[in-house]
């Protein structure tokens, strides 16, 4: 074994409970039990010292199932409730098992090991062997205790016939009994596991401390004389001697315990709380015993004790005259009223791992309550697609201000809107760079406003979300119509497309008003700035570069390294990514391969399904995913393009290419020449007609890196200056405000009732086609033309099944980019050429209700009715498929 396995055996980042057994066991002290990133006991190893033994790893009861032979399964554990006498369940949290156990093994010359307060206030297991320093193992602490070097102790305690009673958490047990091994099993040592729900970290702890009682002298959990018998609630006492009484509701410690947001997954998941239990005693609070028998609870608390092995049932025999009242009752009642038995435990908070996010930017208590109310500082609105410079800007963005220090929900398009994908942040990866947690629920338009209860600051993403078709299919979201004038607003390197804006005066009214709610704007082209201006009257809009440029390099260049694992290889080859191939992009790139001798590896564009319907000769890289189309960029030789952020990353990458560009392609032109005459790279844009070829020269990068860097910290400064702004941000709510919750209360019932209208037409047309086989007329599926009306992503989902159950004829599509093209094997016609087609059926392949009855009504007034929606459709026609 090499020292540096060593290291990554012990240090397992998500698989150490910190139970110190390696620490113990190591025979030369090469192991010390430090602190992880999030404050959690984890072992360090010193090298120096290390001798390569590999006993950490034997004795790793993680690692190692600790054998429980003598232990009881669940059914043959014998379960007491108990009260201690008055005096001693008033000064304990629960109803004093604990004590009692400790008093009758040290009147008996044994030693005690539990839970102690350090100076610092960390916990640290110590042995007592005197009844006043028990006093110290008394009352519950909310946090991971240190079991220091006591594993050994105990050994040694044992070797000498000495009785020994060891308190702690089943891990902390769990690795006793893997350190002691057969001698675990001795009648002299009793183990005693608590029930635990879960143990933060001592960090957490000391951070509360720090910001909220820096004085603080003493503290007691759960004083039982000052909150009575309950489950939350301690009490901090000062260096002045001012006490404070803190509880779920008023604390954020007992909050963030209570809400489960300090639970770590390891916790989660913990093997040990099951049965056989680790302990040969299980102790704890028996919550919820008042249903079962009310005689019990007397609201001063009682304590739950479970035997786990002979010698455990019989070590409680021999002290039950101790306590002032104890019983066997059946271990069912312990089981779902608030302990961690097994599995009984509630679930931990879905935003427990964002809460160690936010610590590292936040104060404790803003941390736990963002954490526990879902809250981000930042809501930041994309659109999420499976263009690869879509994915990229949306992420860098999202990676900038998280960077800087801010908390970031990412909004996706409303799932009730034309442009609506089920597609989800992160999906075009290998490995999906965002947090779950930062990533919005999908949402129906009406219900946006609820946005504003988990976001200060609104930012418009940096893709094409000002196009005038995108602003209107996203039911202007993209302008944040839906947030509260009193929220800060603004836009980063948002872009038009083109550089004209063509649509009516009513329109851009619209548009200017939701303009003039943003407190700041800044456009990603200078033509977006001169449309600001002139179209919308925004005074002061801002030019800054797209986000990839706004963080480190390296972060694409590991993302590269994963996608050169997967597909893109070593050999020297030239690459192209094409959003539109057509021949002569393919003519001037054969030229390009032979001039030099060298293969072609080229993706093509999976937004407009280019890659499926492409029949040349190109080596079309087969459905690849993000950081393979980073790969091939950058380790290409020439890197050929029509894209706009293909150009960002080639030169990201420092790499030699051209972008070969259709002077009316429909994307526009103007925004990828404008940036390429800001860095001096004019020549590398080939405007293509039949004669149209490539001359190969190198870039200097020298002098496009010069400019690049000066735009960059121009940007910088003003989105950091914005997000300085906002922080101090007061604004004032409006009748815009009041108008917009009424708007969405009313939109949101007419949906209700809008779906109740497509169910009953949809039970309608179901009742009408059963009469029709019975009948034996013939249904709409037998007609001779079928046409699938809306090629997207319901289609995508369905395809297979429909051309299992019928033979479609034609597409069709509202879009005039897509008639004339083939998807799926089957032209796309227009919707003006269905009528043409007297024995027409149309199987209307769109999720989206609304957008459905607005073509049925627009199929009706040219006269086609024999119409049916898919989901309809394949109820009646198959068995098992679901639209």
């Amino acid at each position: 074994m090499h020292k540096e396995n060593i290291n990554k055996t012990v240090l397992m980042d998500e698989g150490c409970y910190g139970c110190g057994a390696c620490g113990n066991i190591c025979p030369v002290d090469a192991i010390v039990m430090g602190y992880d990133d999030d404050g959690y006991l984890t072992p360090v190893v010193d090298n120096a010292k290390c001798i390569e033994c590999g006993k950490c790893r034997q004795i790793c009861p993680h690692i190692n199932n600790v054998p429980i032979t003598t232990h009881f399964q669940y059914d043959e554990s014998v379960c007491f409730a108990a009260w201690a006498p008055m005096e001693v369940r008033m000064k304990c949290s629960s109803g004093g098992a604990a004590p009692i156990f400790s008093n009758s093994v040290i009147e008996n010359g044994g030693i005690v090991y539990g839970a102690v307060w350090n100076d610092d206030f960390s916990c640290s297991i110590t042995g007592a062997s005197l009844l006043p320093e028990t006093v110290e193992h008394r009352y519950s602490k909310y946090l991971q205790s240190n079991t220091e070097l006591t594993f050994r102790e105990v050994k040694r305690q044992l070797e000498t016939g000495r009785q020994v009673v060891y308190f702690g958490m089943p891990c902390q047990i769990a690795g006793l009994n893997s350190f002691l091994g057969e001698l675990h099993d001795v009648d002299n040592l009793i183990t005693v596991d608590l029930i635990c729900s879960h143990a933060p970290s001592a960090f957490y702890f000391k951070r509360y401390i720090s910001e909220n009682y820096p004085a603080l002298k003493k503290v007691i959990f759960r004083p039982k004389r000052d909150l009575g018998w309950t489950c939350d609630g301690h009490a901090m006492y000062m260096s002045d001697g001012e006490r404070f009484l803190c509880t779920q509701s008023s604390d954020p410690y007992q909050a963030a315990y209570h809400g489960f947001i300090m639970r770590r997954q390891l916790c989660e998941d913990c093997p040990f709380a099951y049965f056989p239990r680790q302990g040969d005693i299980t102790i704890g609070d028996f919550w919820g015993i008042g249903y079962e028998d009310s005689s019990w609870d007397d609201h001063n608390g009682t304590s739950l004790i479970i035997a786990n092995s002979h010698k455990g049932l019989d070590f409680v025999g021999k002290i039950k005259e101790r306590f002032e009242r104890i019983e066997e009752v059946p271990i069912q009642w312990s089981r779902n009223k608030g302990n961690r038995i097994g599995n009984d435990c509630r679930k931990g908070h879905k935003n427990a791992r964002y809460f160690t996010r936010l610590l590292k930017k936040k104060s404790f208590s803003n941390a736990v309550y963002d954490a526990l109310q879902d809250k981000h500082d930042i809501g930041l609105i994309c659109y999420s697609n499976r263009n690869y410079g879509n994915n990229l800007t949306n992420y860098a963005l999202y990676r900038y201000l998280n960077d800087v220090g801010y908390s970031v929900l990412v909004i996706n398009t409303p799932k009730d809107s034309f442009f609506n994908q089920d597609i989800y942040f992160g999906d075009g990866f290998i490995e999906n760079p965002y947090y779950k947690e930062d990533l919005a629920e999908r949402m129906c338009n009406a219900e946006y406003v609820e946005y504003n209860n988990h976001c200060n600051i609104f930012c418009v993403g940096s893709d094409q979300l000002f196009r005038e078709n995108f602003v209107e299919g996203m039911d202007f979201v993209s302008l944040l119509k839906f947030v509260y004038s009193y929220k800060f607003k603004f836009s980063y390197g948002t872009s038009f497309g083109n550089a004209k804006y063509a649509k009516c005066d009513s329109l851009k009214k619209k548009i200017a008003h939701l303009l003039s709610r943003f407190q700041a704007v800044s456009v990603r082209e200078q033509a977006g700035v001169d449309i600001m201006r002139k179209e919308f009257g925004v005074n002061k809009p801002i030019h800054v570069v797209d986000p990839v440029f706004l963080i480190d390099p390296i972060v694409f260049h590991n993302m590269a390294d994963i996608g050169k694992e997967h597909c893109i290889g070593t050999d020297k080859y030239v690459g192209a990514y094409f959003l539109d191939p057509n021949d002569i992009k393919e003519k001037i790139l054969k030229k390009v391969l032979d001039e030099n001798g060298l293969e072609d590896r080229v993706i093509l564009d999976r937004e407009t399904y280019a890659y499926k319907d492409y029949v040349g000769k190109m080596h079309v890289v087969d459905d690849p995913k993000v950081e393979e189309w980073l790969a091939l960029i950058r380790d290409s030789h020439l890197f050929l393009t029509d894209s706009f952020h293909g150009v960002c990353f080639a030169i990201i990458f420092q790499k030699d290419f051209y972008v070969l560009f259709e002077r009316n392609n429909w994307r526009g032109i103007e925004r990828i020449a404008e940036f390429l005459d800001e860095l001096g790279l004019s020549n590398r844009l080939i405007v293509l007609d039949d004669s149209s070829t490539l001359t190969y020269t190198s870039i200097n990068y020298r002098e496009v890196k010069e400019h690049l860097e000066k735009k960059v910290a121009e940007s910088k400064e003003w989105l950091n200056g914005i997000l300085e702004t906002s922080r101090s941000y007061k604004g004032t709510s409006d009748d815009y405000d009041i108008l917009f919750d009424d708007y969405s209360d009313n939109k949101k019932q007419n949906t209700e009732l809008r779906d109740q209208l497509y169910r009953l037409k949809a039970d309608l047309y179901l009742m009408r086609n059963y009469r029709n086989n019975i009948q034996g007329e013939i249904v709409p599926t037998m007609k001779s033309k079928i046409i699938a009306f809306g090629i997207g992503n319901c289609l995508k989902r369905n395809i297979e099944t429909v051309l299992k159950t019928c033979n479609i004829s034609y597409l069709a599509d509202n879009n005039p980019e897509k008639w004339g093209k083939k998807y799926y094997g089957i032209k796309c016609i227009s919707p003006s050429q269905i009528a043409g087609f007297g024995d027409a059926f149309v199987l209307i392949c769109i999720d989206d209700v609304g957008t459905a009855f607005s073509i049925v009504r627009q199929l009706n007034s040219m006269g086609v009715y024999a119409v049916d929606h898919i989901s309809n459709y394949l109820s009646e026609v198959t068995i098992g498929y679901n639209c």
